[in-house]
């Protein structure tokens, strides 16, 4: 048995290891970190308002049907599911900071995450996951970084910094509800945003420019499935979420 070893590069003063065959980031060396796997039993209820000692917090869109953001018990290695139903109406489930945007996307940011969708996002329902500015209702943050699965499965790579809007299909379609998807998204270069699924660099035709700065880059993690009306579904499971910048 060969020993693969593990690769590292050091790029606008960041040093990220990676894993040689998924190419999911193993650890990084920058002044702000963050990482979280959702382990234990602290990720069980996610509240809806700030709470002493809770990172994460939610936000549900209904009127009668069941809408949930919560963490999946026993999940493989910790996992949070953001769930909609087939009830016609408008609905989100939403994973956030309560609007606390303490990222800095203009700061070399590099954004990590790995995705299930337990069930997959159909008709008019679209689910997203990355990185955003003040939640608004329906997706339509003001600025953000992000990928989308909308109701066809094609997972699509989306920039908006206010001005400049980037939505341009992967290629990739998620065709089940068992395959785990490792999204990244390095914004290192704000002037050439780069987008990868599973280890690859998508997009490679657009340059992807984020041309926000000061408050209005500053950014949260952020995880939606939404839909305006109608019976379309969508499940996310997310396995953990991983950033790095610079101050």
């Amino acid at each position: 048995m060969t020993d693969l070893p593990t690769q590292a590069r050091y790029s606008f003063g960041i040093l990220t290891f990676f894993d040689p065959t998924s190419g999911e980031i193993m650890d990084q060396m920058a002044p702000i970190t963050f990482y979280d796997d959702f382990l234990g039993a602290g990720h069980t209820a996610i509240p809806s308002v700030a709470t002493a000692g809770a990172y994460w917090g939610s936000k549900i869109v209904n009127t009668a049907g069941t809408v949930t953001v919560d963490a999946v018990a026993n999940g493989a290695n910790g996992q949070v599911a953001l769930v909609t139903d087939a009830t016609n109406e408008a609905q989100e489930a939403v994973l956030y900071c309560l609007d606390e945007r303490a990222f800095n996307a203009a700061a070399a940011l590099v954004y990590e995450t790995r995705i299930q969708c337990g069930a997959i996002p159909t008709g008019g329902t679209q689910a997203v996951v990355g990185m955003a500015t003040a939640w608004v209702a329906a997706q339509a943050e003001t600025a953000y970084l992000r990928f989308a699965l909308n109701g066809n499965g094609h997972l699509l790579a989306q920039c908006y910094d206010g001005t400049n809007t980037f939505s341009v299909d992967t290629g990739i379609v998620v065709a089940t509800t068992t395959e785990w998807r490792l999204l990244r998204i390095d914004a290192s270069d704000p002037t050439n945003v780069l987008f990868y699924v599973d280890g690859d660099w998508v997009c490679r035709s657009t340059i992807f420019t984020f041309g926000a700065t000061g408050t209005a880059a500053q950014m949260q993690p952020f995880a939606s499935v939404a839909k305006a009306s109608g019976t379309s579904v969508g499940t996310l499971n997310i396995d953990f979420i991983s950033i790095a910048s610079g101050r």
